[in-house]
């Protein structure tokens, strides 16, 4: 799943998307601000605070609803 973030990441131009993890919750990106790609991922969210996401807990990565073409 890292190959497929940073698919989305290198889109040009940049669309915001999810990353859902296996837990069930989803982690929004809505710009290439909140996010740092390594051998980790690094999630900024909306307060401010990071959170280190392991590739192998990634279940699919999406663009955000309000972005698909009708």
């Amino acid at each position: 799943m890292l190959d497929e973030v940073k698919k989305y990441i290198a889109r040009m131009p940049f669309h915001p998307f999810v990353i859902n993890i296996g837990d069930g919750l989803s982690r929004p990106v809505p710009s290439l601000d909140h996010i740092l790609v390594g051998r980790y991922i690094a999630v900024l969210d909306s307060e401010g605070l990071i959170e280190i996401v392991s590739p192998q807990h990634i279940s699919s990565v999406a663009l955000r609803a309000e972005h698909y073409e009708a």
